[in-house]
């Protein structure tokens, strides 16, 4: 009888365990109905990213609420160079999300790519305000690169249209606006 309890407990538990092994992606909330892909963006923007650099969460407890786990920093045995910190997890096209003072970075895997630059402008316009729709940006620009300070927020990502980019990237600094290199045709603030 004693063998049959452990056969039977294996054949009763070996799917449930089996199936915790195998972990799906993360659902991000999307009330939109976005790609899967870009209603990742749009929540790690928002609800990681924002949450931190405007103060109201800790880097910890920004990321960790977004459901993401904390790696690194990383060292290759055939390289000289070291990954930071950085933050993953089985989010639809993330690829991962680094953080340090003052700055949020996400990188995104293709899949939704062409929804990336949109559904990041809408999240700039929402945490930024207004500030975010008035005028040009006032910084140099770079090939396939959109970028901007705005409401002491520096912020770039590109344009997954002149250049395709297996990545598509949004960064973020908090940064006092004034202070940050503007074009060579407007006079830098003192």
């Amino acid at each position: 009888m004693r063998s049959i309890k452990p056969a039977l407990r294996a054949t009763l538990l070996g799917p449930a365990l089996l199936a915790g092994c195998a972990t799906l992606p993360a659902q991000a909330p999307n009330p939109d109905g976005l790609p899967p892909g870009a209603a990742t963006l749009e929540y790690l923007l928002d609800q990681g990213c924002f949450a931190y650099l405007l103060g109201r969460k800790t880097e910890g407890q920004a990321m960790g609420d977004a459901g993401l786990r904390h790696h690194g920093p990383l060292w290759l045995p055939f390289s000289p160079d070291q990954f930071g910190p950085f933050w993953t997890g089985r989010y639809p096209g993330l690829a991962s999300v680094t953080v340090g003072p003052g700055s949020c970075s996400i990188k995104m895997r293709g899949g939704d790519a062409a929804d990336y630059p949109a559904v990041t402008r809408s999240v700039l316009r929402r945490r930024l305000g207004a500030a975010f729709d008035q005028g040009q940006p006032a910084y140099k620009a770079v090939p396939g690169l959109i970028t901007g300070c705005k409401a002491g927020i520096v912020y770039g990502y590109n344009d997954p249209h002149p250049r395709p980019d297996p990545l598509f990237s949004i960064d973020l600094l908090r940064l006092n606006c004034d202070l940050f290199p503007i074009r060579p045709d407007q006079p830098r603030a003192n």
